[in-house]
């Protein structure tokens, strides 16, 4: 799995290159937390390259979301 952020005027892209498995969720988590909500609480995760996440990654969206509405922003899922 590849992650990598794009931002356009106040909104944080976060492009996922591949499938979130329970063996990337570690990874998935930290950048989210440390590269994306440090930094941003308008997010879009586009998910067009994901044809399969595990139960652990929506954990892991629903707390971003939370956080991201916790400073006045959002979290949507694209693609």
């Amino acid at each position: 799995m590849e992650l990598t952020l794009e931002t356009r005027d106040d909104v944080c892209i976060v492009h996922i290159s591949d499938d979130i498995t329970t063996d990337g969720i570690q990874d998935f988590s930290a950048f989210m937390k440390e590269q994306v909500l440090a930094n941003h609480s308008r997010i879009i995760l586009d998910m067009i390259d994901i044809d399969y996440f595990c139960s652990s990654a929506y954990g892991v969206i629903l707390r971003c979301l939370e956080e991201a509405r916790g400073k006045g922003g959002d979290l949507v899922l694209a693609n």
